[in-house]
């Protein structure tokens, strides 16, 4: 798997039993704060119209409403992210260096970050799209698994085949003050992925359709 590995070069395995124990903790603290969260959407969407359970949403509603979360995210996300970055002295030193303890990132530490962080950065932007549009229960399952496993893949420090690119939110953890968002819409716009994009983490961020590392097939 080491072929795979993003940065190569810094030493992120075995992490030692401090770490593990802390990063547990925190994991922990973390779940425990999604659960609230989604007790009150729950009451806060049984306001909103009623979505019947009993009738399975078509293909094309489905991801109609899933392209809308993709937005969504993108968008909350972005902002919300790069607010914990240029804000130093009160959001990032306080709330955000906590996940950037980790450079080079590591699938189970994906949320390991201040419960704050957890609520307006990583829960509020995965649940805003399924909020507005009182989707059917079935189609925000198979965003939250969506939402999840890209996170982790993300997180994971390796750029695996046939599965998303995990380059770009690997630089950003590298680098610290580029690449914000999920998309990359945002950060184009913005200007804040101009160093990505000249780099070779950028020639290498696609998915990648044969077991060739990405290092070998882009140099």
């Amino acid at each position: 798997m080491w072929k795979y590995k993003i940065q190569d070069n810094v030493k992120s395995y075995p992490i030692s039993k401090e770490q593990f124990v802390d990063l547990l903790k925190i994991l922990f603290i973390n779940q425990s704060v999604i659960i609230p969260c989604l007790m009150i959407a729950y009451y806060v969407d049984k306001w909103g119209p009623v979505t019947t359970i009993h009738a399975l949403p078509t293909i094309s509603t489905a991801m109609t409403h899933i392209f809308f979360y993709m937005i969504a995210i993108e968008i909350t996300f972005y902002y919300a992210h790069r607010m914990l970055h240029y804000i130093y002295h009160f959001f990032y030193k306080r709330i955000h260096k906590k996940h950037h303890t980790w450079i080079p990132p590591i699938a189970i530490a994906a949320t390991y970050c201040h419960p704050i962080e957890q609520i307006i950065s990583n829960i509020i932007p995965t649940l805003i799209g399924p909020f507005i549009l009182s989707s059917h229960i079935l189609v925000q399952w198979i965003w939250l698994m969506i939402a999840t496993v890209t996170t982790l893949v993300t997180h994971s420090g390796y750029h695996i085949h046939f599965l998303v690119s995990s380059e770009a939110h690997d630089f950003h953890h590298l680098k610290f003050n580029y690449n914000f968002g999920v998309l990359g819409i945002l950060d184009y716009f913005h200007g804040t992925d101009g160093i990505f994009r000249n780099s070779k983490q950028a020639t290498r961020h696609r998915t990648l359709w044969s077991f060739t590392p990405a290092k070998i097939l882009f140099p």
